[in-house]
């Protein structure tokens, strides 16, 4: 995989949260969203973050997404 490649990254954090693994998906969540990641509605649309929105953590990385 292309290491600059924001993609994975948003893969690796879904299956973090799929394992419960808040911690884990923030990080790669935050790796993504560094590499250019821009899609907020599919952020905040993505079953497996149900647990996350409710987060500040969460919350501090939408706003970092930019337009």
């Amino acid at each position: 995989a292309d290491p600059a490649n924001p993609e994975p990254f948003y893969l690796s954090a879904i299956l973090s949260a799929r394992k419960k693994d808040d911690v884990g998906a923030l990080k790669m969540l935050e790796k993504s969203i560094q590499l250019g990641f821009k899609d907020k509605a599919r952020m905040t649309s993505q079953e497996e973050f149900a647990a996350l929105r409710e987060s500040s953590r969460f919350y501090d990385l939408m706003q970092t997404i930019k337009p």
